[in-house]
């Protein structure tokens, strides 16, 4: 009896080291640590909070056209915004890897969101590969589009992965239904995995022709294969009903001279300018300048997002 006794306060003693150990590490990264459950089988477990607090892995895609502007707002991106996607692609006719049947215009980046979307599946999200990157998140901007990464981390940590997850700035039109705008599309891994499985099994919506045929409604497509397949936009604004992700840039959504499009209005379901129109938690902007993007960095003060000269970049 004594010696089984002691056989179990030495694997006690054992597992009260192991944590002090991950303790004393997880201080000297600066991250924050909270002791998990203990299972007394000798396996160290995690509460649902500890997982819901862990930071999502997310890879990056800029559709971009392989000309002097593309390249400059790239270059702008990788030195500004981009640097915090753990893996950032640029997608166009030259990038490594991918599949190239489309034609590089503006009419026909449905087809070439759809190779892009495949390449992205391919390289950190498929599990039959051995040799693959895995994320949680895959997110998908344009060349004008302004990422602000803090807010983006904090809110994809509330969402699971491993469920399909669809996330930006949701329109709604008459016909088409229930879209999310181009200006940042955020997939979970799982959503791009049924996503990718659609195009393989005989799905019409989510067939390379059907999505081409939408030309440079792009977002539109992956909406009607996604909805094919039983996946739907997330409410992504905040409390108040102000939005996270917008379609315009800081400038427009606050003037009182510059209308906003009869389009917009007609599918937002947040149609407000001013106060109200965009969330302290915002994540993106649209139609943003070559120069912002290079230089500058969007803050939000006296209930108003705006430009500030950013000090690195």
């Amino acid at each position: 009896m004594k010696r089984t006794c002691d056989k179990r306060c030495f694997r006690r003693a054992v597992q009260i080291l192991f944590l002090s150990a991950v303790t004393v590490v997880s201080c000297a990264r600066g991250t924050s640590f909270r002791p998990a459950r203990l299972d007394f089988s000798g396996k160290l477990t995690r509460t649902a909070v500890d997982v819901a607090r862990t930071r999502p892995i997310v890879a990056c895609w800029v559709l971009r056209t392989n000309t002097p502007d593309g390249l400059a707002r790239s270059f702008a991106i990788s030195r500004g915004w981009g640097k915090s996607c753990d893996y950032l692609e640029f997608i166009d006719d030259a990038t490594p890897g991918i599949e190239v049947d489309w034609v590089e215009k503006y009419e026909d980046i449905s087809a070439k969101s759809y190779r892009a979307w495949e390449f992205m599946h391919d390289k950190y999200v498929n599990i039959s590969q051995t040799d693959t990157t895995m994320v949680d998140f895959v997110l998908k901007a344009d060349v004008d589009t302004y990422i602000i990464w803090e807010n983006a981390l904090t809110f994809l940590r509330r969402f699971d992965s491993a469920l399909p997850h669809y996330i930006g700035r949701e329109l709604v039109d008459p016909r088409d239904g229930a879209f999310v705008a181009g200006t940042a599309i955020i997939l979970s891994k799982q959503a791009l995995r049924s996503l990718y499985e659609a195009t393989r099994t005989g799905s019409i919506a989510c067939s390379r022709k059907d999505f081409a045929s939408h030309k440079q409604a792009e977002d539109v497509a992956l909406a009607h294969c996604l909805k094919e397949v039983g996946i739907y936009p997330q409410n992504t604004r905040d409390a108040s009903g102000a939005e996270r992700f917008m379609v315009f840039n800081p400038q427009k959504m606050y003037s009182e001279d510059d209308p906003l499009p009869r389009w917009y209005i007609k599918r937002s379901l947040n149609t407000k300018r001013g106060a109200g129109c965009c969330s302290v938690e915002a994540i993106a902007f649209h139609y943003v300048s070559a120069e912002e993007l290079a230089e500058k960095t969007p803050v939000f003060k006296d209930g108003v997002w705006s430009w500030t000269q950013r000090k690195e970049y």
